[in-house]
């Protein structure tokens, strides 16, 4: 299959799964990485266009295929993608950002921890893609991309101010995920925190935090280890 009618086939969606196309996507990788690119530019270029248009998929081929194939250029693409307003976001993906997208942005990781970081901190940014970001940084620790140590400094960070948001379900996650970490370093900074921020009994507490810290530590992070929920794209059909 050549590659314009492998793009052909997978920029709108016919009623049928396109495993062919795919599988020939994957055959010609390298052939077909600048297309995906550009699937994925057009497509923050023109949202308001595409979100209305409910049969256009290409920038969903897009996403997994260079996840796939680890392409680090995809990275700065992703996250303007997912900085779009939120109405668009859910239009065009759906709930790629609730079941997908840490691991999309762990996969096309660029190197450049501080872009995560920006988009974690703008509060101009939906909150769910907020909270996949920081998932996104479990993701990388799990597969040895960054140190336990610097999401400890950056959490301890985020809990003295450097995380600017009034919705309890961000600031959970938070707690969530410094949990997931093993909250040793942090207990004193979760305790304040939690001691004047009620997340409410839907939420983590103290409670939450003393019970993991009663664990070994390389328990809690072996368990982290073997989470399904923090997984990098190795199979963009499945």
């Amino acid at each position: 299959m050549e590659i314009q009618e492998i793009i052909s086939k997978l920029e709108y969606y016919d009623g049928t799964f396109p495993r062919e196309a795919l599988e020939a996507a994957i055959e010609k990788k390298e052939e077909i990485i600048p297309k995906l690119l550009e699937f994925l530019e057009l497509t923050i270029k023109e949202a308001e266009e595409f979100r209305d248009e409910t049969e256009f998929q290409a920038h969903i081929f897009a996403m997994f295929l260079l996840a796939e194939f680890r392409e680090k250029k995809a990275f700065p693409l992703l996250l303007d993608f997912f900085s779009l307003p939120d109405d668009a976001i859910w239009d065009l993906t759906g709930d790629i950002v609730t079941e997908s997208l840490s691991g999309l942005f762990a996969s096309t990781y660029d190197g450049d921890i501080s872009k995560i970081h920006q988009l974690i901190e703008n509060e101009d940014i939906d909150e769910f893609v907020r909270a996949a970001a920081l998932d996104s940084l479990l993701v990388l620790l799990k597969f040895d991309s960054i140190t336990r140590e610097s999401i400890v400094e950056y959490f301890d960070e985020l809990f003295r101010g450097g995380l600017k948001s009034e919705i309890i379900f961000l600031w959970s996650h938070l707690v969530e995920c410094s949990i997931n970490i093993y909250p040793e370093e942090l207990y004193e900074i979760l305790k304040e925190f939690l001691s004047v921020n009620l997340l409410g009994d839907d939420y983590y507490n103290l409670v939450d935090v003393e019970q993991a810290l009663e664990e070994d530590k390389e328990t809690v992070l072996q368990r982290l280890k073997e989470d399904d929920r923090f997984y990098l794209i190795d199979d963009a059909m499945e």
